[in-house]
């Protein structure tokens, strides 16, 4: 399952002291409509110094345009786990949202922080998708315990959510390989069609250009 094109969501790291970008990895995905399934993944940007010890994101999308695939959402080693509940990160999903919540291990013998980019990847599957639309997934926090809810906290303890700035992607349906050259063909038989019409004896010249 090879990801989808598109431009990388995080070009470059926001100046010193900066905001923390929560985002896609691509602002936008161009996707076939029948494909089978593609991944996004969310990452953050900048990594803190300290890294971090847990986190918690949504990602919306259209219910119309997209189901979860298989196998529906990939979270980090690092990060799959549920503060002293041990592991297996918190995650929900239904029509339109995936969410996800977790941890580092807080039940070894030290708390090892986590430093990479990716935070968790989410498979989705298109359908009812028509050839040149477009559509937006946006991420937010994923709050179950109220707005003053902290989520993002770095190894030295201090919470990051007021520095994190929730980024949108788009995502673009274009023609299957062969949904384009069937369009090709199609346009080269009309073409041939008119230049035998405009031949044939008792019809006028047919002044008319294909291109």
């Amino acid at each position: 399952m090879p990801p989808a094109e598109g431009a990388s969501a995080v070009s470059s790291s926001p100046p010193a002291n900066g905001p923390l970008y929560v985002a896609l990895d691509q602002l936008n995905y161009r996707v076939e409509p029948l494909a089978s399934s593609f991944r996004v993944s969310v990452v953050l940007a900048p990594i803190p110094g300290a890294g971090i010890v847990s986190y918690g994101i949504t990602l919306k999308f259209d219910a119309d345009s997209f189901d979860v695939g298989r196998p529906g959402i990939e979270i980090p080693a690092g990060l799959n786990f549920n503060g002293f509940a041990g592991p297996g990160a918190l995650s929900d999903s239904g029509p339109g949202f995936v969410s996800v919540k977790g941890t580092v291990d807080f039940l070894g013998d030290a708390i090892v922080r986590y430093d990479a980019p990716l935070v968790v990847s989410i498979i989705l599957a298109p359908k009812n998708a028509v050839p040149g639309g477009a559509t937006i997934l946006s991420l937010e926090p994923y709050l179950t315990a109220g707005p003053e809810e902290s989520l993002f906290i770095d190894g030295e303890g201090r919470v990051l959510d007021p520095d994190l700035v929730f980024r949108s992607s788009t995502v673009e349906f274009i023609p299957e390989p062969g949904t384009r050259t069937l369009l090709g063909v199609g346009a080269m038989l009309l073409c041939a069609r008119r230049r035998q019409k405009a031949a044939a004896p008792g019809i006028r010249h047919f002044r008319r250009r294909c291109t």
